[in-house]
């Protein structure tokens, strides 16, 4: 992004528009031709969200940037900051959406390495081995549909009441501003149900996943937050049972590329904290739940097959 622009022009991978209205199969085995079967390289402009008129909310476009602690609450890494990291996560939720509980359910650590990477740190501008260019998740997706809710430990997380599930997005370069494969977020008002592509993941995991790709549309509105502070997080919805809507439910987002990006600058170092928010009871949650898989595609009898075996 030059100095005194409002977006930048880049390009991302989204699901190729042929596939909407199926469940497709991906695999963590997938080749490159498999996945060049189900992704197209399509022209996205995304805008800052710092120079907007009106700032986004997770109310409204379903993400939103808050203020955290900074790099002195969290001295030496390790469990008790990881601990600490996970706690303010869920005070930040529970401040943002007026939840009556969380619960920290994943976390994902990104340095520009394959996987949920615990690699060392990276010297500025050094590619990870093996790997051209960085590894960040660049294919535009929402990581969690309906059918979460068949997961054996759902039940149990949810405790009976309506519940929402929110990525909490900060650096871990508790040094330098975020200059690399900045996070996009699509405005969920600017998302079409049809333009969400359901997509089961195999090979992750003990249960069956189904989540989301997403057919490139020029209707949607694409922000980012550029150079994010170590005392800042962006915070944005993965999963809600409350809306009826299912575009509604989830943003949409993956890492770009910002042309501006110096070529030495530092690999981003970044954590995801998912957490569950917690809020009233719900009545009917069995025909609730049923409604909401009933929207996604019908399942091809291969992989329903799949999901019997690994249940």
């Amino acid at each position: 992004m030059t100095e005194g622009s409002d977006y930048i022009d880049t390009a991302s991978f989204f699901t190729r528009s042929s596939l909407r209205g199926t469940m497709g199969a991906v695999s963590i085995n997938d080749s490159e031709v498999d996945v060049r079967r189900r992704v197209e390289i399509r022209p996205v402009r995304v805008h800052d969200a710092r120079r907007l008129a009106r700032k986004p909310t997770i109310e409204t476009q379903g993400f939103e940037l808050a203020r955290i602690a900074g790099p002195a609450q969290f001295p030496g890494g390790g469990e008790a900051a990881e601990k600490a990291l996970g706690l303010e996560a869920q005070h930040l939720v529970r401040a943002l959406t007026g939840c009556r509980d969380t619960k920290v359910i994943h976390r994902q650590h990104r340095s520009g390495y394959p996987g949920n990477s615990q690699a060392p740190p990276v010297a500025a501008g050094k590619k990870p081995p093996g790997e051209a260019p960085p590894v960040y998740a660049m294919e535009m997706h929402a990581d969690i549909s309906p059918w979460a809710e068949r997961q054996s430990d759902w039940e149990g997380l949810s405790e009976g009441r309506h519940c929402a599930v929110f990525t909490v997005w900060r650096s871990l370069d508790f040094d330098r501003e975020v200059l690399r494969a900045p996070l996009a977020l699509c405005d969920v008002r600017t998302v079409m149900a049809e333009d969400m592509v359901a997509l089961c993941m195999l090979g992750i995991g003990d249960d069956a996943m189904v989540t989301y790709g997403l057919a490139h549309s020029l209707f949607h509105r694409w922000c980012y937050y550029p150079r994010i502070a170590p005392h800042e997080a962006v915070v944005f919805k993965l999963y809600d049972t409350r809306e009826e809507r299912p575009e509604r439910r989830q943003v949409f987002h993956g890492a770009v590329h910002d042309p501006s990006t110096p070529p030495d600058a530092p690999l981003r170092k970044s954590l995801d904290i998912r957490v569950l928010a917690l809020f009233d009871s719900e009545t009917e949650i069995e025909v609730r739940r049923d409604r909401f898989i009933a929207q996604l595609p019908p399942i091809p009898d291969a992989l329903e097959q799949h999901f019997r075996r690994m249940s």
